[in-house]
């Protein structure tokens, strides 16, 4: 390959941004871009790649050479998330393809989006779309082929601020939620609450309280009014139910649970909810996602799946967040690979129940527990009062990063994956699980990679405020409950980004 024009990373160009908003394209306001590289095979620059990006529809990127062939990589000087990007044909030569379309956080961390070649308009100045699952990069690296010259390149999308969700388990609607909403909209800057113990279409052991109780209360109002969205958090789900492979195949015990589904959902969906967030743990059965004769494109746990999501489709198009990642935490192998012993994919069960989730027109998307420690075991109160490791240190080694693109290898088909960050314990040991420039660390991490991640605070009571543990332990290690909740708000969300 030839290189043909690089410009360095501190000369600016300006681009004409537009984002996708449904099936419009609207624009925003000039940012400044710049070219990483280009390059072409066996081939010549004619013009610079810079004319692609300068927001002058008669100025073209030209070349020439074997195939056609020319890469560009854009470096957008910060994470975007990013849907869609746009391609404007060129004036009098033109190019017949977008080959394939990469983004990642580095220009050799790039990761595949499309699989295959993309048709451009072929006429002067034609403006083509392509679509892309949301994803977050601040490199983006164009192949085009079959021909000589674009005139411009658009990004669809937005600078990453990250969603920031919490989950801590609370049934207190006054103590925990109402009387800590200071805490949640200005101390934490919460984007979004998974809120439970309130109704599931499964069969629960917790008590429900409703959503009856949840409107009378006028907290959701006062969630809209802060611009905290909130979620039907689902604690127990398919497996507190599915305790045999009997009770996958009983049509009855099914029609109940797409009833009840229904019912749920078109209250949630009434009373301004969000989505779903769907525990898939398996401390209630472990056999739940294990049963080896249904897996399978033809077996009951993708059927199940599939019937489950055309159910709640009909009734609330919303994203359903599967919290826990069943199958990641026996391997990393795909579906499909032999079950050569128990401890190879045994829960297999749980990537078809997703699958046909997905297959019905639902956005999966998965919320990591194997990213919830961080450091080097420095703190070490955790194992002292009887808990577990992991949530002290890397898991095995490995960043928030490398595990969600672990997780999508796994589930190519999620619509996102959102790590998870266990800063503190408020149950058990009253503690925290690392220090809090590891906190620093994942929410850093989460910018360049993900458009969501999730905190889990425990909670039992006052939304698991760190202030409220036993300060001791903080003392211990030279940091304060203060350390923690700083850090969180020095990283901006949407909602707070212009605040101070």
């Amino acid at each position: 390959m030839i290189l043909l024009s690089k410009i360095r990373k501190t000369e600016l160009i300006f681009v004409f941004m537009a984002c996708l908003f449904s099936t419009q394209t609207q624009a925003f306001a000039s940012q400044a871009f710049g070219i990483c590289s280009a390059q072409v095979v066996d081939g010549n620059i004619l013009s610079p790649a810079a004319l692609a990006i300068d927001g002058n529809e008669n100025t073209e990127f030209v070349w020439t050479g074997k195939n056609n062939i020319a890469e560009v990589v854009l470096d957008l000087g910060a994470p975007w998330r990013i849907e869609a990007i746009q391609v404007v044909t060129g004036l009098e030569k033109r190019c017949l393809y977008v080959d394939e379309i990469e983004i990642g956080p580095k220009p050799d961390k790039l990761k595949r989006q499309l699989g295959r070649k993309v048709n451009l308009a072929f006429y002067p100045k034609a403006v083509s779309e392509i679509p892309l699952k949301p994803v977050v990069g601040r490199y983006v690296k164009i192949t085009l082929s079959a021909g000589e010259a674009i005139s411009e390149i658009k990004i669809c999308g937005r600078v990453n601020y990250p969603e920031r969700h919490f989950l801590y388990w609370a049934n207190d609607i006054k103590r925990d939620y109402l009387d800590k909403i200071d805490y949640l909209d200005k101390e934490l800057g919460a984007t979004d609450l998974w809120l439970d113990w309130i109704a599931s279409p499964w069969q629960q052991s917790v008590d429900g309280i409703g959503f009856e109780v949840w409107e009378k209360s006028g907290a959701l109002q006062v969630f809209k009014n802060r611009g905290m969205r909130y979620w039907l958090s689902e604690h127990e789900a398919f497996a507190t139910m599915v305790n045999s492979a009997a009770v996958l195949e009983n049509e009855l015990a099914w029609q109940t649970t797409y009833r009840m589904a229904r019912q749920v959902y078109i209250n949630a969906k009434r009373l301004g909810f969000t989505g779903i967030v769907m525990d898939a743990e398996v401390y209630y059965n472990r056999d739940a996602w294990s049963h080896e004769k249904h897996f399978g494109p033809q077996g009951l746990y993708y059927q199940r799946g599939y019937k489950y999501g055309k159910v709640l489709k009909s009734v609330w198009d919303c994203e359903l967040i599967q919290l826990w990642e069943g199958r990641m935490f026996s391997s990393f192998h795909r579906a499909g690979a032999p079950l050569v012993s128990d401890k190879m994919d045994f829960m297999q069960g749980n990537y078809w129940w997703l699958k046909g989730l997905n297959d019905a027109g639902v956005r999966v998307s998965m919320a990591l527990e194997k990213t919830y420690g961080a450091g080097f075991n420095e703190i070490n109160a955790i194992v002292e009062n009887g808990g577990p490791s992991h949530i002290q240190s890397w898991l095995e080694g490995k960043k928030p990063d490398q595990f969600v693109e672990l997780t999508y290898e796994c589930y190519p088909f999620l619509y996102r994956v959102i790590p998870g960050f266990h800063p503190w314990q408020s149950c058990n040991a009253k503690a925290p699980c690392y220090l809090p420039k590891y906190l620093d660390e994942q929410l850093s991490i989460a910018e360049q990679t993900s458009d969501a991640y999730w905190i889990y605070t425990e909670g039992a009571g006052k939304a698991g405020d760190p202030r409220e543990l036993d300060q001791a332990i903080f003392k211990k290690y030279n940091i304060s409950a203060q350390d923690y909740l700083d850090v969180i708000m020095k990283h901006p969300t949407e909602r707070t980004k212009n605040t101070k």
